[in-house]
């Protein structure tokens, strides 16, 4: 129940149903205007699709202006069905109209090799980059595209350590590219998705992709930087160990300078 301005017990049609109700349709709503401010996964663009059509009834609404009664006239579903139909519309164009290109690229993605290189990565990029919607295809180019580069930097490397000793520094520094790589937290990608929601799925998704592609385009360049990190790494501290130590005993009045 609810008290009227005279202090009279007045029947609320503001039942728990109504309320889990609303609250489930301003979810939706946060959601749709996020799609449509923000270039979105494909993915999430659909689902706004899918929960607009079975969004719940909300009753009309008992509003007072100016003195007068209008309960029964504002429908809160019918105003945002009203305000919404032309965005949904265009955002569904978006979520659907583009799947042939999205479907081509995704199908080509394990056995083209022009999509194994860098210039015909970049050509793909730049139609997917076109699109309205961001697809998962792209961003697994994106992320592949950082490793050939990373493995390019890393024979080279592996040429100049024939002649010269690489610094531990050079090596941590490949070694932690690699590592970010693998995981999916490239500059490139983080670009590509900084304002987009988090979703799991894909991001097993392209972690998994990634690994594979490891594999494939680094055969020689990825157990090298293993190897010689953990050499340098393991070194480094039995090293800083056998120096604090002799400190303990105090075999050093200062401490050593730090080890490169």
């Amino acid at each position: 129940q609810s008290i009227s301005p005279q202090g009279v017990p007045t029947r609320s049609s503001l039942t728990r149903a109504v309320i889990d109700n609303a609250i489930v349709t301003r979810a939706w709503v946060v959601d749709f205007i996020h799609a449509k401010t923000v270039r979105e996964r494909a993915s999430f663009v659909e689902d706004v699709i899918r929960r607009y059509v079975t969004l719940p009834q909300l009753p009309a609404l008992p509003i007072a202006f100016a003195g007068i009664e209008l309960h029964g006239v504002v429908s809160p579903s019918s105003v945002l069905a009203q305000n919404t139909k032309d965005s949904i519309t265009i955002l569904s164009a978006n979520a659907y109209s583009y799947n042939h290109i999205i479907g081509n690229f995704a199908s080509r993605l394990p056995n083209d090799f022009s999509l194994r290189n860098k210039s015909g990565i970049s050509v793909a990029l730049g139609e997917l980059k076109k699109l309205p919607i961001l697809s998962v295809i792209e961003e697994k180019l994106i992320i592949r595209e950082e490793l050939i580069d990373w493995n390019d930097e890393a024979l080279q490397m592996i040429g100049v350590s024939a002649t010269y000793k690489c610094p531990f520094s050079s090596i941590e520094s490949l070694h932690t590219k690699l590592m970010n790589i693998l995981h999916g937290k490239t500059e490139g990608r983080e670009q590509n998705i900084q304002n987009i929601r988090y979703n799991e799925a894909i991001e097993k998704e392209v972690i998994s992709f990634v690994a594979e592609d490891e594999e494939t385009i680094c055969p020689i360049s990825g157990p090298w930087v293993r190897s010689q990190y953990k050499m340098g790494n393991d070194w480094k501290i039995n090293s800083s160990s056998i120096i604090e130590c002799l400190l303990c005993c105090g075999f050093f009045s200062k401490p050593s300078p730090a080890i490169a």
